[in-house]
């Protein structure tokens, strides 16, 4: 009966003991001694679980809410929560510094040359819109230009394949960027879900953006960069006429700076440009108005982030992460 009942408890049984006969010799003693082993095998197994944060195993953060509560039950390890605090932040920044902006951004990364990276995210995933925050105040002088509001404001989601934005949003990426950018980004409007009837809808998009006297950007058919102080902001326009009215199909944008150029370029066409250089660190932002959803099927995003903003994304989601595991 004892190598049964042995079994069972480390096997998570928790009628384990119900198996061991009334009359078996010394069963308080095997008991408080079995428990003891169950409870080393538990606290072994939470220290092995907090030690694989520092793999790439995306089961470790679904396994928390089961791990905090083993936290709060387990005596063993409520006494020790400083002691496993530690081990599991020790655990988090060796991930962070041996990942970088892979731990802390839920795009594809990869990691070029001279401390860039290039983020692509295809909106296959709905923790890809985590990347691209709200924010308020930015588009004063575009709110200006329009009279009406949307009718309708839908809150951004992954449909059908796309990023999914109707109405109006102003959204930039969490990270920033120091020096020349780029962004590419394939979109269109969504013409069915306004039962095919046409109207018009604004996307713009802008990169090496600070508020408000620093970004060049796009809004389909024209780039404009602003560079300059405040009270005497540089502005340059280029047009470009060639672009389609109607966009009722997936369109290729680039928008990029360089040698002390933006530049911009439609489906591959020879781009325009203008006068402009990145004097401080920027974001990219993402702003759409009205009645027809902009569908954007793909963004994707190359430069060096600062570490100012990568730290500060890594202290967010450390703390996230050891929130959700019950030690602080």
């Amino acid at each position: 009966p004892w190598l049964e009942a042995y079994c069972l408890c480390l096997s998570g049984d928790e009628d384990w003991a119900n198996t061991l006969p009334s009359d078996f010799p010394d069963g308080d003693a095997f008991i408080e001694e079995l428990n003891q082993a169950k409870g080393f095998q538990t606290a072994g197994s939470f220290v092995a679980t907090l030690q694989g944060l520092i793999a790439d195993d995306p089961d470790v953060k679904a396994n928390f809410p089961s791990l905090a509560k083993t936290a709060k039950q387990h005596l063993w390890l409520a006494h020790r929560k400083p002691l496993l605090l530690e081990l599991a932040r020790t655990s988090l920044q060796a991930r962070l510094k041996s990942k970088g902006v892979a731990a802390v951004t839920n795009g594809k990364v990869e990691n070029l040359d001279g401390g860039r990276v290039r983020l692509t995210y295809g909106f296959g995933e709905d923790a890809e819109m985590k990347d691209f925050r709200a924010v308020e105040g930015w588009w004063v002088e575009e709110r200006a230009s329009y009279d009406s509001q949307p009718e309708e404001t839908l809150p951004p989601k992954i449909s059908r394949g796309h990023w999914f934005l109707k109405g109006q949003h102003s959204l930039e990426h969490v990270l920033e960027f120091e020096g020349d950018m780029s962004l590419e980004l394939t979109a269109q409007q969504d013409f069915d879900d306004n039962g095919g009837e046409f109207t018009l809808s604004t996307l713009i998009v802008a990169i090496n953006a600070t508020q408000p006297f620093h970004y060049a950007r796009s809004n389909f058919n024209q780039l404009l960069a602003i560079d300059g102080p405040k009270d005497k902001p540089k502005i340059q326009i280029s047009s470009k006429g060639d672009q389609p009215f109607r966009i009722d199909e997936p369109m290729h944008t680039k928008l990029w700076s360089a040698k002390k150029k933006a530049l911009l370029a439609f489906n591959g066409a020879k781009p325009a440009e203008v006068d402009f250089q990145p004097t401080r660190p920027g974001r990219v932002l993402i702003w759409v108005h009205g009645v027809d959803a902009i569908l954007i099927d793909e963004i994707v995003i190359e430069g060096t982030p600062t570490e100012a903003s990568v730290a500060t994304l890594g202290e967010r989601w450390m703390s996230g992460m050891l929130d959700s595991l019950g030690l602080e």
